[in-house]
């Protein structure tokens, strides 16, 4: 979603391990699947890209699945990039 709170769609999805990538595309609700992960399940590298939107990084370690997220993507360009804010 983005910051205000509306759907994203065709934002480019990448989830990486090692040397394998998978590419997805944001539905219109903003939504998105993946339903094979090759390799591991710890160390994957999510990486969200849209034009007019920062590039969302981050690391996912996981032992279950379904793996569900809300990810919002921030004004600003791709060489910007955004990790996830983590509150304590």
């Amino acid at each position: 979603m983005d910051e205000e709170g509306k759907a994203v769609s065709k934002a480019s999805v990448f989830i990486i391990y090692g040397n394998w990538v998978s590419e997805s595309t944001t539905r219109e609700d903003g939504t998105f699947s993946n339903a094979q992960v090759h390799g591991g399940t710890e160390n994957l590298q999510l990486l969200v890209s849209k034009e007019g939107k920062q590039l969302y990084l981050e690391t996912l370690d996981y032992h279950t699945s379904p793996v569900s997220k809300t990810i919002v993507l921030k004004k600003g360009t791709q060489s910007e990039l955004q990790t996830p804010e983590h509150h304590s």
